[in-house]
């Protein structure tokens, strides 16, 4: 069984990253940085910017809740 990704990207920073029936009310595209190779290991830290429907940018606590704007 695939998943269907969901429709809405960003102009700029690309496509969000959940499935179609994401079931969040905001929307999340991937910003991390390019993996770094640190020789025994590599390193990537997960970085992730959050939009509601309409496209402005929201900030989410640790529980995945949209933090009140007003």
């Amino acid at each position: 069984m695939s998943v269907i990704s969901c429709p809405w990207t960003h102009s700029e920073l690309g496509p969000c990253v959940y499935g179609r029936a994401h079931k969040v009310l905001y929307h999340t595209v991937d910003v991390s940085e390019p993996p770094v190779d640190r020789g025994t290991y590599t390193y990537q830290e997960a970085r992730f910017r959050h939009f509601d429907y309409n496209g402005v940018e929201v900030q989410v606590d640790g529980h995945g809740r949209m933090i009140d704007r007003g």
